[in-house]
């Protein structure tokens, strides 16, 4: 992104080692002319828990690769695996 090479599964790793964080999704969306982060998150519902993700990703993670956009899910779908079915999370965050 922005000349800059970053993978989405450090933004989940750094999403997750928030606290109350179970599981988390993140999608590089196309938005009219550039591409935003955007994450999904299952946690336990708590007050001020999306302040508190955005200062934790703030601290850890470059300003360019920061989620712009932030779904709460009670549950992620699975696959018959168990594996969460990121084709489904991606359609949401689209």
């Amino acid at each position: 992104m922005r000349g800059h090479r970053f993978e989405l599964e450090e933004i989940e790793r750094t999403l997750v080692a928030c606290p109350g964080v179970v599981e988390a999704v993140a999608s590089a969306v196309e938005v009219e002319t550039s591409t935003e982060i955007r994450a999904a998150v299952f946690t336990a519902p708590r007050e001020g828990l999306a302040d508190r993700i955005g200062n934790h990703c703030a601290q850890k993670l470059p300003r360019f690769v920061r989620p712009a956009r932030l779904i709460f899910l009670e549950a992620f779908p699975r696959l018959v695996s168990g594996k969460i079915d990121r084709l489904v999370v991606y359609r949401l965050l689209a």
